[in-house]
């Protein structure tokens, strides 16, 4: 799992020409990842093949939400610096994800509402798809939550570290 964490981080960082972005696009995961695992841990769910495979793609599913988040942000320049339109420089990250907000929901809700059916499965021979369905639905409400909120503030904070070149990190110091 750390292995994949680091090429994920190598292929962000690669694609977004920055050394900041990957590091808050994957730190995404370990909260996206908390609630279920504090769930599946106070329910005593047997851990197995199919739970270990709802968090794989619960953490799949929370880079994809800060992939888009983080692009919104960059796409806007950079936002934290103040806007010329007279809005307040705190909101600005915030109203950057408006765009991307209809993308952010729409994954979020399909993967919700295809879930909770599951919730809902009676008999013994279920309990392993219902901690599957509890995992995904949790970590992707976390996950989506993340999205809107924890992004902006972290880029609101450290204004240039989703920028290429950030942080005085030259990539390629001939051209």
């Amino acid at each position: 799992f750390i292995l994949s964490l680091v090429f994920c981080f190598m292929v962000i960082a690669a694609s977004t020409e920055s050394f900041g972005a990957p590091l808050i696009i994957l730190g995404t995961v370990p909260p996206a990842m908390a609630l279920p695992a504090l769930v599946v841990f106070l329910s005593g769910a047997a851990v197995d093949l199919a739970l270990a495979c709802a968090f794989v793609a619960v953490s799949g599913i929370a880079v994809n939400g800060a992939v888009l988040a983080v692009e919104a942000l960059r796409e806007e320049g950079r936002p934290s610096l103040g806007g010329s339109s007279g809005t307040s420089s705190i909101w600005i990250p915030y109203k950057a994800l408006r765009r991307r907000l209809s993308s952010l929901a729409a994954t979020s809700l399909t993967t919700i509402l295809g879930a909770l059916p599951m919730l809902f499965l009676s008999g013994g021979a279920n309990q392993m798809v219902r901690s599957l369905a509890l995992v995904n639905v949790l970590g992707v409400t976390v996950s989506f939550f993340e999205s809107l909120s924890l992004i902006p503030a972290l880029v609101r904070v450290w204004p240039g570290f989703t920028s290429p070149r950030n942080a005085g990190i030259e990539l390629n110091p001939s051209v």
